[in-house]
């Protein structure tokens, strides 16, 4: 109920007086009673959390700030987010299932606090129960994974984020919800997405779950590098993931890549990504998702918004043989449809030269490589 709105509560003190009978309508006055009511919960609210004495508060436990690190963090909102047909939901599920089962489906480990198990709650605005249900069983096929009673739950959304919280934080408590999945928060806002106020009040909702989270969300034709509407996700969100996907390479596989863009909480995360094989059975229906790591780095699809050195030394990584300018210069061109200079290139490459790349000569001309690593490049 919003418990701000005059009208909104007319309607509902007009739905509690059609429950009574006229003799219970003369003794209670259900106007007064929800104004009391509202007005009360207005001071609670307005007053927030008390102030707490910083040298008597409790000390985190060591090696639980994520709950799937470094996709999520413990009683954070976190988010992907990118153009459409990036495999997000599917990412999400992904990491979902991992958080339930406790199983290194993408590589981490999922953490549990004191051992108690984690328990998911995916809110769907997008996609139907069958859609959710096939990639459900074909990641838990793929992974060879049994998904534990009570540990994971689907919840199809017909309203706004903002008008269903009150009934979602009542599930969250009984099923002792510990993880919130949002897809997606374009459509789970209560208004224009591109407005602040719609932005505002999705997160104060999805932050009064008091859970760890990750919403979905996409982006603008006009600017695919940020959240689609208000900076107000910037503001908000402490663990941001920009989903990008290569050309798929085959009948049924994709890759992506994950680029850290904010992290209140931590440092920036270096790029992590993965290959999704989608298997079919027979019939054409989805049998089995599975997942493997991918080198960002090496797959130049990936490296589109890199710096040029970065584009270079992703296009080294995918050829494996040393090249020349030219070479290296042909190549830029096909896959990122740029063309650039070569005495572009070849500035890029001596200003990189020991750190992440060779050069050896053979007769007239300098053919370059990668260098082994001896640390991660971020």
């Amino acid at each position: 109920l919003p418990i701000t709105s005059s009208s909104a509560r007319q309607t509902f003190v007009k739905a509690l007086e059609k429950r009574c009978s006229p003799e219970q309508l003369e003794e209670i006055d259900f106007s007064a009673v929800l104004e009391y009511v509202c007005h009360k919960s207005f001071l609670h609210r307005e007053k927030g959390e008390p102030a707490k004495d910083a040298t008597m508060m409790e000390r985190t436990e060591p090696g639980t700030t994520y709950l799937l690190e470094p996709f999520v963090e413990r009683d954070s909102m976190s988010m992907l987010f990118g153009p459409g047909k990036r495999g997000k939901s599917t990412l999400a599920l992904a990491m979902g299932i991992s958080i339930a089962t406790g199983e290194p489906i993408l590589g981490p480990i999922p953490q549990t606090l004191n051992g108690t198990k984690n328990v998911v709650l995916y809110l769907d605005w997008e996609d139907s129960a069958r859609v959710y249900e096939q990639r459900l069983r074909a990641i838990l096929k793929a992974a060879q994974v049994t998904l534990p009673p009570k540990t994971m739950f689907y919840k199809p959304v017909l309203t706004s984020l903002v008008e269903a919280a009150p009934s979602i934080r009542r599930e969250i408590a009984d099923l002792g919800v510990t993880f919130v999945i949002c897809d997606s928060v374009t459509m789970a806002g209560k208004g224009p997405p591109e407005e602040a106020e719609t932005k505002r009040a999705y997160f104060e909702a999805l932050s009064s779950f008091k859970v760890s989270s990750q919403s979905i969300d996409h982006v603008s034709k006009a600017d695919q590098s940020t959240p689609y509407g208000s900076v107000v996700t910037l503001n908000r969100i402490r663990n941001l993931w920009l989903v990008d996907k290569a050309q798929e390479e085959g009948a049924g596989r994709i890759t992506v890549s994950l680029n850290h863009t904010a992290g209140n909480h931590s440092e920036q995360r270096k790029p992590e990504g993965f290959h999704l094989d989608f298997k079919r059975d027979n019939l054409g229906d989805l049998e089995a998702i599975e997942f493997s790591h991918a080198d960002p780095n090496s797959i130049p699809e990936l490296n589109k918004d890199q710096p040029l050195w970065k584009k270079i030394r992703s296009i080294l990584q995918a050829e494996q043989h040393p090249m020349t300018v030219a070479e290296i210069s042909s190549v830029l061109e096909d896959t990122f449809r740029i063309g650039y200079r070569d005495q572009n290139i070849r500035t890029e490459l001596d200003r990189h030269l020991q750190d992440h790349f060779l050069k050896k000569k053979e007769g007239s001309s300098d053919y370059w490589s990668i260098k082994p690593p001896t640390t991660h490049d971020n």
